[in-house]
């Protein structure tokens, strides 16, 4: 993964433990509570969202726009995985329409 796209992952999963902590008052354990995914599945998992994506979302954004992106990423995947269990035969499936489907919304709140 190029070192831009993994700073921005790192961003990524930085808003969703923030959030997750606060929801669940405990300290580094707030994404295992909250997503029921530990802290390395989630690190993992934000990362081939990442790579998934295109790269012109990032490197063609507008400065002012890039906060706002990962916080939609952000945003996304806490409620996508809220609903999906990691341990199911369809989760790849799920992630894939998932990661398809926020493409779909970064490409249309940013560059129509």
């Amino acid at each position: 993964m190029h070192p831009i796209k993994k700073q921005y992952a790192s961003n990524v999963f930085k808003i969703v433990a923030d959030f997750c902590c606060q929801l669940s008052d405990k300290q580094r354990k707030g994404v295992p509570i909250v997503l029921h995914v530990s802290n390395n599945d989630a690190k993992e998992i934000i990362q081939k969202i990442m790579i998934a994506l295109p790269d012109k979302y990032f490197y063609n954004a507008k400065t002012e726009w890039l906060d706002d992106m990962l916080s939609l990423i952000s945003q996304h995947f806490i409620l996508f995985q809220a609903q999906e269990n990691i341990d199911e035969e369809d989760y790849i499936y799920h992630l894939t329409c998932f990661i398809d489907e926020l493409s779909k919304t970064i490409s249309t709140r940013y560059y129509s």
